[in-house]
């Protein structure tokens, strides 16, 4: 349960006798964020923003009337941005050390006062150079700035620069270069957010780095693909199931959503494309494995095991059947080449059996965002596989009709079962 949903069922707790009020006062005091806290949120924003102007005025500033300088004019100053920033990280450091806001102000700076004077070096001694290549390298410089400042926001940066540059290295190579740097790049920066969430596990900076360090990893890794092939969606659902259940192996409390909303949307979308007329309608040439294709297959297929194994004692699939999908997936995928309508027909039955599971899970559970989930999957599943048959648009239009009323009524109906229980 997240800290501010425990913080209000407190005193219901207590009323009940299942805490004492000393127990609810001790939890009060480890979830509820300090005056202090909630101040210096306010002055981390601010400063992230200030961060962002000043280094922005600071590349407005040097380019102007930028053209007439003679060219060691210019060299020096591209680096007289760097030199500030660095002069103020050092200020922060030694006289706001204990003050986050100064630290990520001041780090943020830095960092685009490197992209800065890489831009302008590169520029003045006409220094050829890709995208890429820019981002990559303005990445490993600042990577330093991550851990000497403890910069949340600089190693968010880092993580979309290493992320935009396997992109654009893959784009780039057309199918044939692999962007083997992201790995040791994505590892290089994993020691401090997994420290950043053991400090810090319930921080809004916690929630943000697990997002951008799961987008960057999901993208990353679908990248070393030599082609998408149907074995391959058997290694993609490997790595979804290791993301759903992150929060079950992680730190109590540590907000871990995005790691999970990732791979449950994961793996819903793939069993959604088995059951799509078009994943069945090829000759069957492409169906087997490419052979450069079995280490990115294995390794996801091994973290996605070790993580089911590891989480077993600590779930039951009766409430939580996603990551079982893997398997579900694992198998249809073998079976298709050989009955493709089979497939088809048991992946969209599946389909609404899980919307119908957890439509009864939301409403019992008094969950708005989990029986919507069941109706989306409910109503994705009809609507678009009635509209692949030739039936009239009028039956169609009422389908539509109907299934989006079923969403405002079973919303008003588990709204006002919350308002009653509220007044009771």
């Amino acid at each position: 349960m997240p800290g501010p949903s425990l913080l209000k069922a407190l005193p219901e707790l207590v009323e009940r006798g299942l805490l004492t009020p000393e127990q609810a006062e001790r939890i009060r005091v480890h979830y509820a964020p300090s005056e202090a806290q909630r101040v210096d949120r306010g002055t981390v924003l601010f400063s992230l923003l200030g961060g962002l102007l000043v280094g922005a005025g600071i590349v407005l500033l040097v380019a102007h009337n930028w053209d007439r300088l003679p060219r060691m004019a210019r060299t020096v100053l591209a680096f007289m941005p760097l030199l500030a920033g660095q002069a103020l990280c050092l200020f922060a450091l030694v006289k706001c050390a204990d003050r986050p806001g100064w630290r990520e102000g001041t780090a943020l700076a830095l960092s685009f006062a490197v992209a800065a004077a890489l831009s302008l070096v590169a520029q003045i001694h006409h220094l050829a150079s890709d995208l890429s290549t820019f981002f990559v390298t303005w990445a490993v410089l600042i990577l330093g700035v991550v851990y000497v400042m403890r910069s949340f926001g600089t190693a968010l940066l880092y993580l979309a620069l290493i992320t935009a540059y396997a992109v654009g290295a893959r784009a780039d190579g057309f199918g044939d270069a692999m962007p083997w740097p992201y790995l040791p790049l994505l590892a290089a920066v994993l020691p401090f957010y997994l420290g950043h969430v053991r400090q810090r596990p319930a921080g809004v900076s916690t929630f943000w780095l697990s997002f951008f360090v799961a987008v960057s990893f999901a993208i990353g890794s679908q990248l070393f693909w030599s082609d998408f092939r149907p074995w391959d969606h058997i290694g993609i659902a490997g790595l979804a199931a290791a993301y759903s259940l992150m929060p079950v192996l992680g730190s109590a409390g540590a907000r871990l959503s995005p790691f999970r909303a990732i791979g449950v949307g994961a793996l819903l979308v793939l069993l959604y494309l088995l059951g799509s007329q078009w994943m069945h309608g090829g000759d069957g040439r492409d169906a087997g494995l490419h052979p450069h294709d079995r280490i990115p297959l294995l390794v996801m297929v091994a973290l996605g095991l070790a993580a089911y194994v590891k989480a077993w004692p600590k779930r039951s699939p009766r409430t939580d059947p996603f990551p079982e999908l893997f398997f579900v997936i694992a198998a249809l995928v073998l079976l298709g080449p050989v009955a493709g309508g089979t497939v088809m027909l048991l992946a969209n039955l599946l389909l609404l059996a899980l919307g119908v599971l957890v439509v009864r899970q939301g409403i019992a559970e008094n969950a708005l965002g989990r029986m919507n989930l069941g109706l989306l999957l409910l109503g994705a599943t009809i609507v678009s596989r009635f509209f692949d048959l030739d039936i009239g648009f009028a039956v169609k239009g009422l389908l539509s009709i109907a299934i989006g009323l079923a969403f405002l009524l079973l919303n008003l109906r588990l709204l006002r079962a919350r308002k009653a229980k509220s007044d009771a």
